[in-house]
């Protein structure tokens, strides 16, 4: 995971996920599954539909590790 924050600001948490999912090709399903424990990892619950801008550095940080590792790099 880079050191340099690299989501899109301007997309939502959970849309930021699907994007990172579908550059690595999840399926449909698996990726709703990944989403969900995402969100949950990273604390987000209730926050998914929140624009990435507005969530505090910690979120961030744990939203871009879940994006790194939605496609559960080996």
């Amino acid at each position: 995971m880079s050191q340099q924050f690299t989501l899109y600001t301007n997309l939502t948490a959970a849309e930021n996920i699907r994007f990172y999912g579908g550059v690595h090709g999840l399926s449909s399903r698996e990726l709703r599954r990944r989403q969900e424990e995402i969100i949950h990892m990273a604390g987000l619950e209730g926050r998914e539909n929140a624009l990435t801008s507005t969530l505090s550095g910690g979120w961030k940080q744990a939203l871009a590790l879940g994006c790194a590792i939605v496609h559960r790099p080996g």
